[in-house]
């Protein structure tokens, strides 16, 4: 398996909140709309309805905001998904 490119989010970034904020904001996003609305038109991938993205912190300890482009493993042929009766088990 290929490790694929990282794909940095343009148009959208995540701030940590600033001093003195209540405890339960973890953090601010912003979207400049139309970089963001290019960066989706760019990555979309057809017939996906969501889009993913993964909060990092840089070794100089910036945060910023990853494609997420994971997919999981096929799930294999039909015959191999097809759901066993519960009179089959043997024990």
């Amino acid at each position: 398996m290929q490790p694929t490119e990282k794909k940095f989010v343009d148009g959208m970034m995540f701030k940590r909140p600033k001093e003195g904020t209540p405890s339960f904001v973890k953090g601010n996003i912003s979207i400049k709309l139309n970089e963001f609305m290019n960066f989706i038109a760019q990555n979309k991938v057809v017939g996906e309805e969501w889009m993913n993205f993964t909060l990092k912190e840089s070794k100089g300890g910036k945060l910023y905001l990853e494609l997420d482009t994971w997919k999981p493993a096929s799930k294999g042929t039909e015959e191999e998904k097809k759901v066993i009766d519960a009179s089959e088990i043997p024990f």
